[in-house]
């Protein structure tokens, strides 16, 4: 396939590592809604998704003059259609595992996923890591280790945590695969298309579910969900994501777990101890060193007509 045909546009990646560091936040209220709603794991994500799709497809019809990137040409279509499948088995299990563990275990373990982008990043996407993205990435960490190693973790079983882990791996994967992709198309356009194959992918396995039909409640939940998490955050993070280097957006992203422990001990009466404390506070930190460290480069966001590979 040839190069891609690149226009470099001046962007301010650190407005774009704001937008994923705030959007990461409110994820965390994500794994309260999933305790919320009484509903199969795969129902919730059938519902996200489908929720998504019109609101994502109106966003496309009254803004394609002005929204960022080209239309989809074959390969990259492909590679938008095969996140769709990721996502969905990447939610599925994140949404499984939040109803077999704690939010703030499920988050934190999920968020190992940018220990994994920190490693495959450089040879998949030719990155440089900064040392600010180092230094943030092991604070991150750290702070996991502390939330997710502290006492008063209850109810929490293997098969919530291997459900996490996988999901992490999902997380990591889909964040490689859909970089280039948005990069070319824009936030908006490949979040459209993954979340139509996502909510069709998943249509048999609900049906087969046993999944009894939401209440108004949970109605409210599913559209909150689907139109605000789902629909307006996932374009904008894309969009944010073509910005800024992956592992960085990784790193940002541990701001979704320290979020999601918060809200599950204010909302949920989750355990909050000093070490869940402790942890948060190195993940705040992480977010401020890789958002503000003194070796910050300038960025130029590309948009390309063509995802190379």
């Amino acid at each position: 396939m040839s190069a891609p045909v690149v226009a470099s546009v001046p962007t301010n990646s650190r407005a774009a590592g704001l937008g994923i560091a705030t959007i990461s936040a409110a994820w965390g209220t994500v794994g309260v809604i999933v305790k919320e709603v009484d509903l199969p794991a795969v129902a919730i994500v059938q519902a996200r998704t489908a929720i998504a799709v019109p609101t994502l497809a109106l966003a496309l019809l009254l803004g394609r003059r002005w929204l960022p990137g080209r239309a989809f040409h074959r390969r990259s279509l492909l590679r938008a259609a095969l996140g769709g499948v990721l996502v969905a088995a990447h939610w599925v299990c994140f949404f499984a595992a939040f109803k077999r563990a704690p939010v703030g275990t499920v988050l934190l373990i999920t968020f190992l996923a940018p220990v994994f982008l920190a490693v495959a990043a450089p040879a998949l996407l030719g990155e440089q890591v900064a040392r600010r993205t180092i230094v943030g990435l092991a604070l991150g960490l750290a702070g996991s280790v502390l939330v997710v190693g502290a006492p008063g973790g209850s109810g929490t079983t293997t098969a919530g945590l291997v459900l996490a882990f996988l999901a992490a791996v999902s997380y990591a994967g889909l964040v490689l695969l859909m970089k280039p992709v948005a990069e070319a198309h824009g936030g908006v356009r490949v979040a459209l298309v993954e979340m139509s194959v996502a909510a069709i992918v998943l249509v048999p396995f609900t049906l087969t579910s046993g999944a009894a039909a939401p209440d108004a409640a949970d109605w409210r939940l599913l559209v909150v969900l689907g139109v605000v998490q789902t629909g307006i955050f996932l374009a904008v993070y894309y969009h944010c994501l073509a910005r800024v280097p992956a592992t960085e957006a990784g790193v940002l992203s541990y701001l979704e777990p320290a979020a999601g422990v918060l809200f599950g001990w204010w909302l949920l009466g989750e355990g909050l101890t000093v070490g869940t404390v402790a942890g948060g506070i190195l993940i705040v930190v992480a977010g401020v060193v890789v958002l503000f460290g003194p070796d910050r480069p300038p960025v130029a966001s590309p948009e390309v007509a063509g995802v190379p590979g």
